[in-house]
């Protein structure tokens, strides 16, 4: 199963990799990756590309993307549950 490839094998995105992890118990069927050092550009384009990249993986249910509270600038990080 495609999730399960995610686990075993990772996820490339922007010329790094990410391994995806179950994000509740392993009969939940769902998993989560964590990004970091993410490139800062437009919301937009990020959920875009990162729904993209994760889609091929199972159906996105929600992308997270992390910003300071202070600031509201974005912190380079975001989550994806799949």
């Amino acid at each position: 199963d495609s999730k399960q490839k995610a686990i075993n094998d990772s996820v490339s995105y922007d010329n790094n990799t990410y391994h995806a992890t179950p994000a509740l118990a392993a009969d939940a069927h769902i998993s989560k990756v964590n990004f970091k050092e993410l490139p800062f550009v437009e919301p937009e384009h990020l959920h875009v590309s990162l729904h993209n990249t994760i889609s091929h993986y199972g159906r996105v249910s929600q992308i997270c993307v992390y910003v300071d509270p202070a600031t509201s600038l974005y912190e380079g990080e975001a989550t994806v549950i799949f």
